[in-house]
This record gives structure tokens, C-alpha cells and sequence, in this order.
């Protein structure tokens, strides 16, 4: 059996650096909403309670991880080769994630003094292995939007193994095999939920540990990852006349069904207990929408419009540089006597831009430099085994 290469970039994705954009708007507008409290409401439609769920933008960014990383998997599957080495994997994974996040997370600490709160060490030691989000008093200690990249990091480990589970089956078989785990999943962590204490001196239910642990969100991964087998058989089709008029109504459907969702009072009755982002509901539209929007028309030339793709392509250090760059725009106008919430426009204009440079720059200085050396490294080492062979 040929061994796969796993040097080789998976194709881009048309449409993914827009989602991605649409995803870190998102997550921006709930720590907006945080700081200036805007009240609005249009009929059933409310401002606030939208702009608060901007957090399922990490809904969308976690089954956009499990359908890139599953992807190429799949792949394999289907042409009976063998999984790529878990090394060059790791080092790819690694290289995407580390670099940025401790950058941010080490100017965090200097600036803010850390090592003078109670008991810093251990907390720091944590938030360097991405282990964090296991101890109540350090999940949001640092910087609250980090804990994502703890459970991310961790779902690298998890998915390797789930896809030993189903790399024997039929990918159609495999792709039903890992909804029922995400199904499982969510079960378990229902199980827990409703047998642990909801008072106590200890951890409690309401303990953020339970709230935001990867138990919680390996649904999310899961179904993105399953979703890669719909994605490929519908790559045959591409040339298909009906596919690209199909794909735009369902993701259309789904964005506005998702819309409706998150801004109206239907957000409080369509999720199951304990759900994470209105469980199975939004995340399955969240899912079809990245399934379809490669073979749009009309979405895809949205999602691939250049403000979108430019943040797409920044947004991961938009995710994690926005909180504390929000924070610092809000202590300067108050410093000059300008209240965040009486120039919320302003606000929000200043702390996006500002967000947007330091993520610019964290791209071309950091991100995409060291994943282009790891991409090469791994490419002169597979070169060069192949020579000695």
C-alpha cells in the first residue's frame, strides 16, 4: 500500500477564508457587545441577543477544523492509502497553532504582571501546555478567548484515533460511524452534566471546567469532520447543472435559519440540555453551509469577496489578539474621556482596525513564515527518504 503524502497542501477550499472571516466577526461582536451593551430590537429580532451569540462563531470554527483536518483523511480512505505520518501531522498542527498563541499569551503575562496574582506559576505552566481550561481559576485567567485553543490542541490528539476507528470501512459507513460518536459524545457529556452536583464546595455543575471542556465541543469536531464524506461525493458532481443552484439554497436557508436562531427567541428552545451553540441544531446548519458553499454561486462569490478572504486569512490572530486589544481601546478613551459605550462606533471602528493590524502583521512576520519552514522541512524529509530508498 502507498504511503500518502502528507507534505503535499491540501487544496484551498473556495469559500473556508470567508467562513473563517464571518467567524472571527463573530466572536469579535460578542466581547464588542461585552463593552458598549447596545439595546436594540427590530419585531421578534433582537440586537443584543444576536451580537451575544457571536459565539457560536467558535461553533463554526471548531467544524471547520474537523472538516480540514478529516479531509484529507478521508482521502486515504477512499483510495486505500495508507494515514500520513503522525509526526509531520503534529509538527503541521503545532506550527499553526504555538507560534501566535505565545507570542500573545507571553506579552500578556509581562504586561499584566501576571506572576504578582495568587499562585501564577502553575497557571502560567498551564497556559503554555494547553492544559488550562481543566482548573476553574485559570480557564479565562489570561485571556478568556484562549480556552478554544486548549480544547483545539486536544482535539489534534482525539482525532487520530477516531479515524483508526472507521480507516477499514466504507468512507459513506465511516462518515455515519462518526456522527454517531459525536452523537455519543454529546450523550456522555450530557451524563455528566445532569449527575454532577449543582452545589457544593467543589467544582459544580455551573463550573466552566464542565461548560467548556473538549468533551463539550467534540460534537462540533466530529460533525465537521463526517461532513468531509458528503463534501467529496459531491466533488464528482462539481460539473453537475443543478448542483450550484442547489448549494446556494441550502446554504442561504441555513445561514437565515441560523440568523433566525441566534436573534430571536427561538434561541432559548431550539437546543438540547447541556447543548453547546444550540446543539444539534445550529451546528448541523453551520455544517451544511460549509459543505455547500464551495459549490455556490452566489455565496461562494461572497465568501470569496477580498475583505473577506483578507480576514479569513488573518483570523486567527483576530481571534486571539482582539480581547486585549478591545481592552486597551477602551482604557485609552476613557483615558480621554470618551465613554466606550456612548461611542460604541467608535470604539468598535478603532479596536477592529487596530485588531486587524496586529493580526496582518502576526500573519506575515509569524504564522505563515514558520508554517512555510515546517512545510519545507517535512518536504526535504520525505525527499530525502525517498532518495535513500
Amino acid at each position: 500500500m502507498r504511503r500518502s503524502k502528507l507534505t503535499e497542501r491540501t487544496p484551498r477550499v473556495p469559500g473556508f477564508d470567508g467562513l473563517r472571516g464571518i467567524a472571527c466577526l463573530a466572536v469579535f461582536a460578542v466581547h464588542f457587545q461585552q463593552h458598549v451593551r447596545l439595546s436594540a430590537a427590530f419585531g421578534p429580532f433582537e440586537l443584543p441577543r444576536l451580537l451575544e451569540n457571536g459565539n457560536t462563531g467558535v461553533a463554526l470554527f471548531f467544524a471547520l477544523s474537523g472538516f480540514l483536518l478529516g479531509l484529507p483523511l478521508w482521502e486515504c480512505i477512499h483510495s486505500h492509502r495508507d494515514f500520513p505520518p503522525l509526526r509531520a501531522y503534529w509538527a503541521k498542527r503545532l506550527a499553526r497553532v504555538v507560534p501566535a498563541y505565545f507570542i500573545c499569551l507571553t506579552a500578556l503575562i509581562v504586561l499584566n504582571r501576571h506572576w504578582e496574582n495568587p499562585d501564577p506559576w502553575r497557571d502560567i505552566v498551564l497556559h503554555y501546555t494547553f492544559l488550562f481550561n481543566y482548573r476553574q481559576a485559570s480557564i479565562f485567567s489570561i485571556n478568556p478567548p484562549f480556552w478554544t485553543l486548549a480544547v483545539e490542541v486536544q482535539f489534534y490528539l482525539l482525532l487520530p484515533l477516531f479515524f483508526l476507528l472507521v480507516r477499514k470501512m466504507q468512507p459513506t459507513a465511516g462518515g455515519i460511524c462518526l456522527l454517531a460518536f459525536a452523537m455519543t459524545s454529546y450523550l456522555v457529556h450530557w451524563l455528566v452534566m445532569d449527575s454532577w452536583p449543582v452545589a457544593g464546595d467543589g467544582m459544580t455543575r455551573e463550573s466552566p471546567v464542565l461548560h467548556y471542556s473538549v468533551l463539550a465541543h467534540l460534537p462540533h469536531f466530529l460533525l465537521g469532520s463526517a461532513a468531509g464524506v458528503l463534501y467529496l461525493s459531491l466533488r464528482k458532481r462539481v460539473y453537475a447543472p443543478s448542483l450550484q443552484v442547489v448549494s446556494d439554497l441550502i446554504f442561504w436557508l441555513c445561514g437565515g435559519l441560523v440568523l433566525m436562531t441566534l436573534a430571536t427567541p427561538l434561541d432559548d428552545v431550539l437546543e438540547l440540555p447541556y447543548g453547546r451553540y444550540n446543539w444539534p441544531f445550529v451546528p448541523a446548519m453551520l455544517t451544511a453551509m460549509i459543505v455547500f458553499a464551495p459549490f455556490s454561486l452566489l455565496a461562494r462569490a461572497l465568501l470569496e469577496s477580498f475583505a473577506l478572504r483578507m480576514l479569513g486569512m488573518i483570523s486567527y490572530g483576530v481571534y486571539i489578539y482582539h480581547l486585549p486589544l478591545q481592552n486597551a481601546t477602551g482604557r485609552y478613551m476613557k483615558a480621554l474621556a470618551l465613554n466606550p459605550v456612548e461611542h460604541w462606533m467608535l470604539f468598535g471602528m478603532v479596536s477592529l482596525i487596530l485588531t486587524a493590524i496586529v493580526a496582518a502583521l502576526s500573519y506575515s512576520l509569524v504564522e505563515l513564515p514558520l508554517q512555510r519552514l515546517v512545510r519545507r522541512s517535512i518536504s526535504l524529509r520525505r525527499h530525502n527518504a525517498t532518495m535513500s530508498t
